[in-house]
């Protein structure tokens, strides 16, 4: 399936668009490019799920949980008696598992933002990357050449409409 592309002025041309298109296409296949932070969600809906802070969460809890019980076993399994102090003592540990802490939610949130993002799919080059440069708003849809979506696109206020290459599996 191709994909279309086409570049918007500034948001409100954007809700104009993606009002027009809401009837024509579900909204879930519509991806939005900006060069700057946009002021509102553009899609309307339920609110999006907060994967990156619950998997920065789970990386915190694992990578605490994991460096602690490393340091635990290692000391237990290679005990070191020095001058009648305790195998296991708090600020080492405490030190060890406030690093794996960091370390698993820093690798968590690296990891969470690069799938989120898809980041790593292949995806042809856009047609009209000249317009994010100049700080506007494109809008990629999958579609069909048959004229009429270009048509719609065009009534809603796109400023230029590109056909690019085939639709990149999600």
């Amino acid at each position: 399936m191709s994909r279309i592309e086409a570049a918007v002025a500034d948001e409100q041309a954007l809700r104009h668009l993606l009002d027009r298109l809401a009837a024509r296409v579900s909204l879930d296949l519509v991806e939005v490019r900006s060069s700057s932070p946009l002021h509102h969600d553009p899609i309307p809906g339920p609110p999006r799920r907060r994967w990156v802070l619950w998997a920065a969460i789970t990386g915190a809890l694992v990578g605490g949980a994991g460096t602690f019980w490393l340091a635990a076993a290692t000391a237990q399994n290679y005990p070191l008696v020095t001058g009648g102090m305790p195998i296991l003592s708090g600020p080492p540990l405490g030190i060890i598992t406030y690093e794996g802490t960091a370390l698993g939610l820093i690798l968590a949130t690296l990891l969470a933002v690069v799938v989120r993002a898809r980041l790593l799919r292949r995806v042809p080059p856009s047609a009209l990357a000249h317009h994010l440069a100049e700080g506007r708003i494109v809008v990629s849809l999958p579609g069909e050449d048959d004229g009429s979506l270009e048509r719609l696109l065009h009534e809603a206020g796109a400023l230029e409409v590109a056909w690019t290459g085939s639709w990149p599996d999600s």
